[in-house]
């Protein structure tokens, strides 16, 4: 089977499909000149042997002698002649091509032929006349007129029918008004253009063009029944003498007003001027005019004048764009079919960009001989740059509507490796010439004669070749000639000069051929069902099949038995193709068939397909096969005249179509209304707008419901072809599985972001109608890290007409939040902090860190305990740096950074080299404090120092005092604090960010501080036990794909504990103000003196005379014990200096309270007044020295006092006790005692 198939396609794929219409390029004629001669310059074909065609080789050699033979490819066998141009005949369908002109005939010819210089290119210009003689020119012949001095006048010679005759033309005859050459007709270049038209007499009339006369303003001369006709040349400012370099002559063409009637006399001169009204190029019309002149008359050509608003003014033609060569060539027909002649002219430079055109060819329909702009046609050719209009000709008739037709050359345009072309605009009477039938390139005429030679400038001349059966209108230029008599199957000749060719394409009998599909109702209602499966594909699988009855008829005898070639392509505007050939299983299918006969095709429809709705659009082309085989035995394949079908390409496809049977309505017509809904499926109610991605998979519900499309007419129909598309981000989710109740339904994925579920079931029959389905679509999260909101869209689709499509697209949008958890954490060093307030130091004492306080550390660990990674994250710190102080702008320093803060990369990370890309920063106006030490002398500290000297004056100026006082045992405890809650100093942030941090691992933020010592004992030693300092920081994540599982943890605390060490020693007691010992000390003063005249006035002051004492020796040692005195005396002594040491050195050195020392100092302190003091009058003088010391004491004691109270912001260490040395010394000396 597999065999069969692959024999039936290859012999399919190797059947020629002609798309050609009557000029047949399957069997072209070529011919081949001598090689460099510009073979092919100008073609012309036979006007009475219709299987001749006259080229023109204008580089070609004069011959030696008459007929010698020259094939294709090869050199004439007997020397050549002179390099002047040369004419060939060749002979349809053989290879013979023979030289006409013979050196020494146009020798006798042409007077001083000796004279003329070679290369007079001889055959640029041809026609043939309608007794099939011959006109050439040279255009470019020069003659010797004296020494150095050469003309240009051109040469034209007349070949006669039976070719033994040969005459001169000599237009341009030298001018004796004027020494200059060119000012004359000396260079004239005649016969650049021919041109000719029969006249029924004698002799035919002929024109000829010269554009080098009179300094290249051109003239045109005509040979009109042997009689000489010859433009007037006026003053070079007449109206109807074109201006110099106009080049008046480059194309000529001689027309009837009525083409085709023969008693019509009158003739129509016209010649164009390409270069004339700037560059715009004009076209001229003279007609033939008898005047005198001296008393003579004669006829010659005079212009053509109409009548307008400024009078009578020469009849012209302007193109429309400078430099296009508007009239390069000209040709003449009834293109129309009026009965008028139309006039052809082409501009092959006419350029436009956009859009991109190379040449123009305008169509003046005439009328009486009348021309004008109101009824023209232009039209454009290919892009730019091809020389559209090259060469144009009228060909009389392809397609037998007695219309003629117009070939058009391109012969630049690229095709493939080679250039040129040639269109072909068939003539209506109905309808314009705007686009052609069928064009010629040389690839496909290379490819059927199987040839691989590169091909350029084809089309670069065009001649028509036809029979005659009466006189009819012609012309001819350079390039082209017009048949003259009515034709059964012209051709077209095209010469390629640069490769020395010429291509002869013949025309054909046309037959009309009528395709009938037989079957045609019946492909109307193809039913898809069971029973109707009766084919099997190539994998053998049943399929449904229909039959297609294809027959084609014709009326005509000359249609018997040919045989017809075509190709059927099935279903050919689907993108699917959902329909095969059992022939070769594919959808096209090419086969042969005798003319009026029928036959059976029979075509499957593809398994899964579910298109029933769409009709299945047949293209049939077809067209006579040009196979030797089909036509062998055929009377006219002898004759090389095949038949055609009397049919463009475009009318030889046929188009129809056939349906699928549908079950919808009265008139097969489907109408329904889908409904489409979609939500996502979560444990909480679905919404819009949903928070997914906490699992790893997303559920989506769709449910499609087919229902009525008019409750009030009838019930729904059914769905054909329906099916849910859905597009996801593929870069972020996968799809994964669907559920759907119909198990006959499925999903599957087309491209990377694209689900289709196909609601149609295992024989693809519609979606029922009053029905609906679920289906669930789970996707899965592949990829979030770009994106967290997710877009799904949802559109059903049907083949039936839809009633309401608002309800069948449906888009959801999902917010996507990877869960993870990130907490922080705060840890202090040391544990505890115990501090001792004896003594406090200035900030202008500080000459080190150390004397600040004790280093303290804040630790921060940020942990991610996972499970996914945290990509942008920052963590905030408010540091405890000062008091609050309403009264000042700082308040007191609490803890002083010495460095800023470090990120620390834990050991988990640090284990895998892994490093933490983050940093912290401060503000701009808090960057300065930890360089605090460099900038004491800075203006901002100014109102810091006035305050602590305005302090100072505040401090006691002795040492700071004790009383006993009860200590009550609730410790009384401070926080000072940075928790925006309840934030009770002043704080600065620290902003650290982190840009990304893994799961399972953390990092810390260590900040290193110093303690200020003289703060806390300042501020809160008399009225807290203890002090604890807290920073606070808070953790921020800026990755909105993250979905924090809990944030508990989000915020920490790091606290510094400070206690104040043997508190309960004594109570310092505040200075009191100056005015109040003063004025105590005067109301004690005046007491006294009251007291003192009391005691006086009472006696209080005698007193009786005691016995006096009896001395003894008494020595004080250093231990402060007595020997050798009295007991009294020592008793007394011992106590002074027991209350001396007590004032002057309390009892613990810590300053602490307990009520262990209260109680012994209670119960073991005498009394001093409770002694009674023995007056001495021995040691009266020594008590006054030793109270006047004791003052001393005191009085220093307060000074030292003063300067504690001055340092008592910033807590230093005790300088040296100026009293330590007197501990060891004796308190009374032993000599003044003794005394």
């Amino acid at each position: 089977m597999f065999l069969i198939f692959l024999c039936a396609l290859f012999i399919s794929s190797n059947i020629p499909v002609i798309e050609t219409y009557n000029l047949d390029i399957i069997s072209p004629d070529l011919r081949t000149g001598p090689s460099n001669s510009l073979f092919g310059f100008a073609v012309i074909s036979s006007s009475t042997k219709q299987q001749w065609t006259y080229v023109g080789a204008p580089r070609a050699f004069l011959a030696r002698q008459r007929n010698p033979t020259i094939l294709s490819n090869s050199t004439p066998a007997i020397p050549n002649g002179r390099l002047f141009g040369n004419i060939f005949e060749c002979r349809n369908g053989t290879n013979e091509c023979q030289p006409m002109l013979v050196e020494n005939e146009l020798s006798a010819a042409m007077p001083s032929f000796d004279n003329v210089l070679d290369d007079a290119w001889l055959g640029s210009s041809l026609i043939a006349t309608s007794d099939d003689s011959l006109v050439t020119c040279g255009y470019r012949l020069m003659r010797r007129i004296s020494f150095e001095r050469y003309d240009t006048r051109g040469a034209c010679f007349k070949i006669s029918s039976d070719r033994q005759e040969i005459s001169y033309y000599d237009f341009c005859e030298r001018s004796s008004e004027t020494e200059l050459l060119h000012e004359g007709s000396a260079l004239c270049q005649s016969g650049h253009s021919l041109a000719y038209i029969p006249t029924g007499g004698r002799s035919d009339i002929i024109a000829f063009g010269e554009p080098g006369a009179f300094q290249w303003s051109g003239r045109i001369e005509a040979d009109y029944s042997d009689t000489l006709l010859r433009q007037l040349y006026t003053t070079k400012s007449a109206s109807s003498t074109p201006s110099p370099y106009s080049y008046l002559g480059y194309s000529v063409l001689i027309i009837k007003s009525r083409s085709r009637d023969i008693n019509d006399k009158s003739y129509i001169f016209i010649a164009s001027a390409p270069r004339a009204s700037n560059g715009l190029g004009e076209i001229r019309f003279y007609t033939k005019r008898f005047v005198t002149k001296n008393n003579v008359g004669y006829d010659t050509l005079q212009t053509i004048f109409h009548m307008n608003d400024n009078g009578s003014v020469p009849f012209i033609l302007t193109g429309d764009q400078p430099g296009s060569y508007f009239g390069y060539t000209m040709a003449a027909g009834d293109l129309n079919g009026d009965g008028y002649t139309d006039l052809v002219i082409s501009a092959p430079f006419y350029y436009s960009k956009k859009p991109s055109y190379g040449g123009a060819v305008y169509i003046y329909y005439g009328l009486n001989g009348n021309f004008s702009n109101d009824r023209r046609e232009i039209l454009f050719g290919p892009p730019a740059h091809s020389r559209f209009g090259f060469s144009t000709v009228c060909i009389p008739d392809l397609n037998k509507d007695g219309v003629d037709d117009l070939a058009v050359s391109a012969p630049s345009e690229i095709d493939g490796n080679h250039t040129g072309s040639v269109y072909i605009y068939l003539g209506s009477r109905t309808s314009k010439l705007t686009t052609y039938t069928q064009r010629i390139v040389p690839s496909q005429l290379l490819l059927n004669l199987k040839q691989s030679s590169i091909i350029n400038d084809f089309g670069f001349s065009l001649a028509s070749q036809s029979p005659f059966n009466f006189p009819t209108i012609s012309s001819s230029s350079t390039v082209s000639s017009n048949s003259t008599f009515k034709i059964d199957y012209p051709s077209l000749t095209i010469g390629i000069p640069k490769v020395d060719m010429i291509v002869n394409l013949r025309s054909h009998p046309l037959v009309n051929v009528n395709v009938v599909i037989k079957n045609m109702k019946e492909l109307q209602s193809i039913r898809y069902s069971a029973e109707n499966r009766q084919c099997k594909t190539i994998d053998l699988t049943p399929a449904v099949c229909f039959d297609v009855l294809l027959c084609f008829e014709s009326n005509e005898t000359l249609a018997e038995n040919l045989i017809i070639i075509y190709t059927l392509t099935a279903d050919h505007l689907s993108t699917i193709g959902r329909v095969l050939s059992t022939v070769n299983h594919l959808p096209s299918l090419t086969n042969k068939q005798v003319l009026k006969t029928c036959e059976k095709q029979i075509f499957m429809i593809k398994t899964g397909n579910d298109d029933f709705l769409t009709p299945i659009h047949f293209k049939l082309v077809y067209n006579i096969s040009q196979d030797r085989n089909d036509l062998r035995g055929k009377p006219f394949l002898h004759e090389g005249r095949i038949p055609m079908i009397n049919a463009t390409e475009e009318q030889r496809t046929n188009k129809f179509q056939a349906n699928f049977y549908k079950g919808c309505g009265n008139n097969d017509r489907c109408v329904t209304d889908l409904q489409l809904t979609a939500e996502f499926v979560t444990e909480k109610k679905a919404l819009n707008l949903s928070v997914l991605g906490i699992d790893s998979e997303i559920h989506i519900r769709l449910q499609l419901t087919n229902i009525q499309s008019d409750p009030n007419h009838r019930t729904a129909d059914p769905a054909f072809g329906t099916k849910i598309d859905v597009y996801f981000p593929t870069a972020f989710v996968q799809f994964s599985q669907a559920n759907i109740d119909e198990k006959s339904y499925s999903c599957h994925p087309l491209d990377g972001n694209h689900v289709r579920c196909k609601m149609t079931d295992f024989f693809n029959n519609p979606f029922p109608a009053n029905r609906s389905s679920t289906i669930e679509l789970i996707f899965t999260l592949s990829n979030v890290a770009l994106s967290n909101i997710l877009r799904f869209d949802f559109n059903s689709t049907t083949l039936t007409n839809e009633t309401n499509l608002d309800n069948n697209n449906v888009t959801l949008i999902a917010k996507v939040l990877l869960k993870t958890d990130l907490s922080l954490r705060a840890s202090h060093e040391p544990e505890q902090i115990s501090l001792v307030g004896d003594g406090t130091m200035g900030l202008s004492s500080i000459k080190n860190l150390d004397q600040f306080g004790m280093e303290v550390t804040h630790t921060y660990t940020i942990i991610n305990s996972g499970p996914n990674n945290v990509r942008s994250h920052n963590v905030t710190i408010f540091w405890p740096y000062e008091t609050l102080n309403n009264q000042w702008e700082h308040g007191k320093i609490l803890l002083y950074l010495v460095e800023e803060p470090t990120i620390e990369v834990s050991a988990t990370l640090s284990s895998t080299g892994a490093k933490i890309d983050g940093h912290c920063e401060r503000w701009p106006q808090w960057r300065d404090h930890i360089h605090i030490l460099d900038s004491l002398n800075r203006s901002s500290m100014n109102n810091r120092t006035r305050r602590d000297e305005q302090n100072s004056d505040n401090v006691l100026d002795s040492k700071t005092a004790t009383i006993a006082s009860p200590v009550s045992s609730v410790i009384r405890r401070l926080t000072l604090s940075c928790d925006p809650a309840y934030q009770n100093v002043r704080c600065y942030p620290i902003y650290c960010h982190i840009k990304s941090l893994s799961a399972q691992s953390y990092y810390l933020i260590k900040l290193r501080a110093r303690l200020w010592n003289s703060t806390l004992i300042e501020e809160y030693m008399n009225e807290y036990d203890r002090v604890d300092i807290q920073s606070f920081a808070s953790i921020h994540i800026n990755d909105s794909l993250i979905f924090q599982s809990s944030t508990d943890n989000d915020n920490a605390t790091a606290t510094t504990p400070v206690e104040f060490a043997n508190k309960s020693d004594k109570i310092i007691v505040p200075r009191l103000p100056l005015w109040v010992p003063l004025v105590g000390a005067m109301a004690g003063l005046i007491l006294l003196i009251f007291i003192v005249i009391v005691c006086c006035l009472l006696g209080f002051f005698q007193r009786t005379k005691a016995p006096p004492l009896k001395k003894k020796p008494t020595t004080l040692t250093l231990d402060g014990t007595t020997t050798n005195s009295s007991s009294d005396e020592h008793q007394r002594i011992l106590l002074r200096q027991t209350s001396r040491q007590q004032m002057l050195y309390p009892s613990s050195a810590t300053n602490s309270f307990n009520d262990e020392n209260y109680q012994s100092q209670q119960t073991t302190q005498p009394l001093i007044h409770s002694i009674p003091e023995v007056p001495s009058v021995d040691n009266q003088d020594q008590d006054i020295d030793e109270d006047e010391e004791d003052d001393d004491l005191t009085q220093n004691n307060l000074g030292n006092q003063s300067d504690i109270d001055e340092e008592a912001r910033f807590p230093v260490e005790d300088d040296e006790d100026e009293y330590s040395s007197k501990m060891n010394e004796p308190l009374v000396d032993v000599e003044s005692i003794n005394q």
